[in-house]
Order: structure tokens, then sequence, then C-alpha cells
């Protein structure tokens, strides 16, 4: 998770200070849901399902 979190601060920062283009979102995404963030999203949507 560790991973994610420095990927998603270097990225946006990047993006923020105009280091890299608005495009380099959808990479980040792509990068992201690679490295474990799919994982990360269905762990939360069964969590959110089970508290309803």
């Amino acid at each position: 998770m560790s991973n994610l979190i420095a990927l998603q601060k270097d990225t946006f920062t990047a993006i923020i200070n105009g280091e890299k283009p608005l495009d380099e979102f959808d990479k980040f995404v792509e990068e992201w849901k690679k490295n474990g963030g799919e994982q990360l999203t269905a762990e939360a949507n069964e969590w959110y399902a089970q508290i309803q």
C-alpha cells in the first residue's frame, strides 16, 4: 500500500506543479490498478456491501 500512496503523491504533485500534463492521470490510474489498487477497491466494495 505504501507504494500506491507514493505513486499517488508523486503523480499528483507533478501534475499540480505542471511537471506532467493532466493526461498523466490516466497512466497513474492504470499503474495504480496494476500495483494492487484493484484489490483495494474490491476489498473496499466488499466492506461497504457488508455494512449496508
